[in-house]
């Protein structure tokens, strides 16, 4: 084989192990990226959006990264507000029935009571630690057990 085909060909083999080396480089960090990624949305972080970059099976696994750690960062921003919107009806709902004028109470199906408003303690003297768990028959609320049991079947 003449000397410069020798050269040349070890400048060819050169050549396409630069060339491999880089391309397996690009790939690697494209990988560990999306890797990174992954694992900081098992952590819950969905704020990473990586680059896309061409249009391989890498860009297109990106892509879809991309799009559910987006649409992730969206339900969760809903489920705030559904969060914050709750509270403050439960905050409304609360003040009116702690303001209210009439006597109320919540009881469970079982007939004990959960809550108990002010006007409760008030009309009838006592204190709603001393009301609640206790079944409404076991309190002097009602003025016959009959009106009561007529009460109760309708609700």
């Amino acid at each position: 084989m003449p000397v410069g085909n020798t050269w040349l060909a070890g400048a060819y083999n050169v050549f396409g192990m630069l060339l491999f080396y880089g391309v397996t480089q690009g790939i690697g960090r494209r990988l560990n990226a999306l890797s990174a990624q992954s694992q900081q949305m098992v952590l819950g972080d969905y704020s990473t959006t990586l680059p896309e970059q061409g249009n391989d099976e890498i860009t297109v696994f990106t892509r879809t990264l991309n799009t559910l750690s987006a649409a992730l960062r969206e339900r969760i921003h809903q489920l705030e507000l559904s969060q914050q919107r709750l509270q403050e009806s439960e905050q409304r709902f609360k003040t009116l029935f702690d303001m209210a004028p009439l006597p109320l109470t919540v009881s469970d199906r079982a007939g004990r009571v959960i809550a108990a408003n002010r006007a409760v303690t008030e009309t009838f003297g006592l204190n709603v630690s001393e009301l609640i768990g206790k079944r409404t028959d076991e309190i002097r609320f009602w003025a016959s057990s009959i009106e009561r049991k007529r009460i109760w079947t309708m609700y």
